[in-house]
């Protein structure tokens, strides 16, 4: 493993892995800005458009690290049961979600957050320091690091897009035109709840009211 040959292959197939680990942290990121642009969704049906491109822009700014600190905080937030204030016949629509889950499930799904995040800016800013990829056995370190670390990230990729999943799901529905149609009466208020599971984690939505 001394020749120039078998480092150059060693260095290919770290960088392999760094483009695939890069990759999928860049997915995460994503989920959980679309997660935060799915949080605390309300308005008239006339006033969604506005609403969402705001939060786009929102969530657009945030890093990872920001994006994961807004979907813990959105996860152990609590679900309203106050009505919202409605605005003459116009059609409101009220999107919240949170994860009901005990503190240690809690905590331990902020610790696997935390150390992707960690792991990323590792990766980012301090592998050339931590390995030395002049010695063989630096750059198996690094392979056996970023196998480690992908691991961690696919783990927690799964967990997020599944309640996005859901959550996507539920906006279609409440988006529905049949929805949005319905006739108008008096101090009506229709529950669409929709409560979707994973293993660990239940994500429902706030009532949509209407007058």
């Amino acid at each position: 493993m001394s020749s120039h040959s078998d480092f150059a292959s060693l260095h290919s197939e770290i960088e392999r892995l760094i483009g695939r680990n890069l990759l999928l942290y860049q997915r995460i990121e994503l989920i959980l800005k679309e997660l935060d642009r799915l949080s605390r969704i309300s308005g008239t049906i006339e006033e969604l458009p506005e609403v969402i491109a705001k939060a786009h822009h929102r969530s657009n700014r945030h890093t990872l690290g920001g994006a994961a600190s807004r979907f813990a905080k959105q996860a152990a937030s609590t679900i309203s049961e106050d009505p919202v204030d409605l605005k003459g016949d116009s059609f409101h629509l009220a999107l919240h979600w949170n994860i009901e889950e005990d503190t240690p499930s809690r905590q331990a799904r902020e610790e696997r957050i935390r150390k992707v995040v960690a792991d990323r800016n590792r990766l980012a800013h301090g592998i050339l320091i931590d390995f030395d990829l002049t010695l063989p056995q630096g750059c198996e370190d690094l392979m056996s690091w970023l196998d480690s670390a992908h691991e961690s990230a696919h783990k927690l990729a799964g967990e997020v897009n599944e309640i996005l999943e859901g959550m996507s799901l539920l906006f279609s529905l409440l988006m529905d035109p049949e929805i949005s149609n319905l006739e108008l009466g008096d101090q009506k208020t229709v529950n669409r709840r929709r409560a979707l599971h994973s293993k660990s984690a239940e994500v429902d939505s706030e009532s949509i009211f209407f007058d």
